[in-house]
């Protein structure tokens, strides 16, 4: 490692607005090292680059750095008030005077022209903040139509400093408006001259103006009412904040505002405070129990999760008994419970477990998983071993998540480490000098990265054999002797013994991993040891649910999630799940999101209607697999009123829809949407027995869209479209359409088609006779010479 430089620093430079390298001479570890001010602010670390040599390097920022002087400012309003607006009426006044402007008039030369500045003195610090500088005035009269605000006008406002000097001459502009008196009245911004207005006045509209920060000059942001559209402007990369709503659009690409957004806060209530809560460690601290029904009952509001996959955007999500993508429960549902109800405030949980990571780089696993936080495994926390997961992945992942949480209107108001870890050491064997030798380090190094966090310790269990007694209690004793040192106890506690004697009460899953009995457990004993530690007890109201309800009500995208929401209308039973493979951490998940009939802090991996209340669900699907959605419905007054893709691409490639008969009053779904929910990826269709189903829920537009199909099944469905067209879909090796009325004709059709594609070794159901209701339809003829044919090239075929 470098020797480290005696000069610590480098600048200050001056930021022009184009330069975006600026070197340093001093030696570093890595590129957390460095911390970037501007005018005295410190520079998101994501909003910069580094790169070093043994003596130093160059920090480069994604855009332009710019000091206070030369910054671009914009108004801005505080979340949940509204912006000032300008009215239309008043817009042709304001083109006007930038006209001249634009056309080159040295305002300093008419300052005798002004016949009523009398008029324009009282806008002096509104009219500092949007109009000197813009690079043409009709672009401020296009941005104040229909309901936007001035708040839209911020963003392109640029350099009022720069304008400030010809305040003494604004008279220039009153021979160049016609009703300048009547204008300035209600211009919501106007330089005025300091005939008119004081010093004090003058300073008070640059300050107005300053309100941007340096940050926003890097990324701006963009401020309104109502959602942006197209006459919003701004640059790419910008954002925008709907004042009226709490929403955050962008960024903005390709001079296209998305539609998705993300909330910030509830309007007029401010940002719900939390307790953010860090599960380090191996899998017991994220949790590994196949009984999570059982996880301890949460109330709404009281829990959420933060997830991240890299690559991309994290998101808060409702916490539930399993954590999306989770097959498994934990610790967190019951500790959350304990944790708010005790006055601690909601908790977000971070997931930052690795399971099979060891404290001590002796013992490590190979570390394997990682691209993505969620699946990472093995490795070690042991900071003498240069590929330590904290300095590698969890300090970032664990700093991008206070950032990304207080975005979506939380404010973070205590930081705790739940530390539960030894497994893989103990395994090993490790001494107790020798695991204190690299937990020590590692909690000072998180302290010092954290200084304002807490720490609660899990003391290891001893697994369910008891095989590891000997060497459970070696890591035991470094865990108490670090938390009892003076220089750690101020701040880090042993917050349950509970665990070792799980064994003899048999609370494990396997023989490593508690059951959900022992978590709900560790739960509540950590949350009770916390809350005195940490003088949490009756600091904060318990949650109302209000930011839990809207939360829900807007379920954010994740990154490589996909989703697909689900609703019913009418009593009846239903059966929802969504199978792929492979599971944890990429287990497609459920949230029920039906308002004032939802089951609160409920999340599951299949879903059930039981009776008459509308019910609405939402799923999860990740990018990485192949899932199959099956949705039943299974007495004859269910009737599932809407299947809708959230996010383009759910990748399914199998779906199955079904009702116990063809009584059943239908699950509505047409054509276009089952082409959404997979397009071309799909693989297996089957559809039916329902009445719900038309000529337009399948038909062969869709078919030939499906080409990639291999498997379609269409059972006691009259309705769907009797001409399918199966050369459409080449690749089918099995195919049924039975009990569905089809004639001779079609069936020799049928038979036909899947001759022509030449296909062998494949499978078709044909028969159609069901007493009472349709006659037998025996293929004749082609139909006949073509199911011979199949036979011969090893196909099944059944026919009446």
């Amino acid at each position: 490692m470098a020797a480290i430089s005696p000069t610590i620093f480098t600048g200050p430079y001056t930021a022009n607005g184009t330069q975006t390298a600026f070197s340093f001479d001093f030696s570093i570890v890595g590129a957390a090292d460095i911390l970037v001010e501007v005018d005295g602010t410190a520079v998101p670390a994501l909003s910069y680059t580094v790169e070093f040599t043994a003596t130093g390097g160059t920090v480069t920022a994604v855009k332009a750095l710019v000091t206070e002087d030369k910054a671009s400012r914009a108004l801005k309003v505080p979340l949940g008030e509204e912006g000032l607006e300008i009215p239309l009426s008043d817009v042709a006044s304001i083109v006007a005077v930038g006209e001249n402007l634009l056309a080159g008039s040295d305002i300093s030369t008419v300052a005798g022209a002004v016949t009523s500045i009398a008029a324009v003195a009282p806008h002096v610090s509104e009219i500092a903040a949007i109009v000197p500088g813009l690079p043409s005035i009709a672009a401020v009269a296009a941005d104040l139509t229909g309901p936007d605000t001035i708040g839209d006008v911020a963003g392109i406002a640029l350099q009022v400093a720069q304008v400030a000097p010809h305040a003494a001459a604004v008279s220039t502009v009153a021979p160049h408006v016609a009703t300048i008196d009547v204008a300035a009245a209600n211009i919501a911004a106007i330089i005025a001259a300091p005939a008119a207005a004081t010093q004090a006045t003058a300073q008070a509209a640059i300050a107005t103006a300053a309100a941007a920060t340096v940050n926003a000059s890097i990324t701006p942001i963009m401020y309104g009412r109502g959602a942006p559209n197209a006459l919003t402007g701004g640059p790419d990369g910008a954002t925008y904040i709907d004042t009226s709503s709490g929403r955050q659009y962008g960024p903005r690409a390709g001079g296209v505002w998305p539609t998705r957004f993300v909330l910030l806060g509830i309007p007029g209530s401010g940002y719900e405070p939390v307790t953010v809560v860090f599960m380090v460690g191996q899998s017991n601290a994220d949790g590994f129990s196949t009984n999570y029904a059982t996880t301890t009952a949460l109330s709404a509001g009281y829990g959420y999760e933060y997830h991240y996959n890299n690559g991309g955007f994290g998101a808060v999500l409702p916490l539930g008994p399993c954590r999306l993508g989770r097959t498994f429960g934990g610790p967190q549902s019951a500790f959350a419970q304990t944790w708010a109800a005790g006055g601690g405030g909601a908790v977000i949980f971070v997931d930052c477990a690795v399971g099979g990571s060891s404290m001590v780089a002796a013992y490590k696993a190979a570390l394997a998983g990682t691209t993505d936080i969620a699946s990472l495994s093995g490795g070690t926390w042991d900071l003498s071993d240069p590929a330590n997961l904290y300095d590698n992945y969890m300090r970032d992942h664990m700093q991008r998540a206070l950032r990304e949480i207080e975005r979506f209107g939380f404010a973070v108001k205590k930081k705790i480490i739940y530390h539960s870890q030894g497994e893989q050491d103990a395994l090993g064997g490790a001494s107790q000098a020798a695991h204190e030798a690299s937990l020590r380090p590692f909690a000072a190094r998180v302290k010092s990265d954290f200084p304002d966090i807490w720490w609660l310790t899990e003391n290891l269990g001893t697994n369910q054999s008891g095989g590891n007694a000997v060497a459970s209690a070696k890591i035991r004793a470094s865990q108490a002797a670090v938390a009892a040192d003076p220089a750690f106890s101020s701040w880090m506690k042993v917050g349950s013994n509970l665990a070792q004697t799980f064994s003899g009460l048999g609370y494990f899953s396997d023989t490593l991993h508690y059951d959900q009995t022992g978590y709900n457990l560790l739960g509540v004993d950590m949350a009770t040891a916390g809350l005195a530690f940490t003088r949490s007890n009756g600091l904060f109201a318990v949650p109302d649910g209000t930011k839990y309800a809207d939360l829900l009500s807007h379920l954010p995208p994740v990154n490589n999630w996909y989703r697909l929401a689900l609703t019913t209308v009418a009593n009846g039973a239903f059966n929802v799940s969504v199978f792929n493979d492979p599971t944890t951490p990429y287990a497609t998940t459920a949230y029920d999101t039906s308002g004032v009939n939802r089951v609160d802090a409920t999340q599951s991996l299949a879903w059930t209607f039981p009776n008459a209340n509308p019910k609405e669900v939402v799923f999860y699907a990740h990018a990485s697999t192949g899932a199959s959605l099956l949705i039943n419905a299974f007495t004859g007054n269910a009737r599932i009123s809407a299947v809708s893709v959230i996010d383009e691409g759910f990748p399914l490639n199998g779906l199955n829809i079904n009702g116990t008969n063809e009584t059943v009053s239908g699950i509505i779904i047409t054509d276009a949407d089952l082409y959404r929910l997979s397009g071309a990826r799909m693989r297996a269709l089957g559809i039916g027995p329902t009445a719900g189903f038309t000529a337009a829920t399948l038909g062969n537009p869709l078919l030939a869209k499906l080409n990639g199909l291999t498997g379609l099944s269409l059972s006691r469905c009259p309705a769907i479209a009797a001409n399918l067209d199966l050369t459409l879909t080449p690749n089918l090796v099995t195919y049924a359409h039975s009990v569905s009325g089809l004639t001779v004709a079609q069936v020799n059709a049928r038979l036909v088609a899947l001759d022509a594609n030449g296909k062998s070794g494949g499978s078709a159901s044909l028969s159609q006779y069901l007493v009472g209701v349709y006659p037998q339809a025996a293929p004749s003829g082609a139909g006949a010479t073509a199911k011979a044919s199949l036979i011969a090239k090893g196909w099944s075929i059944t026919t009446d």
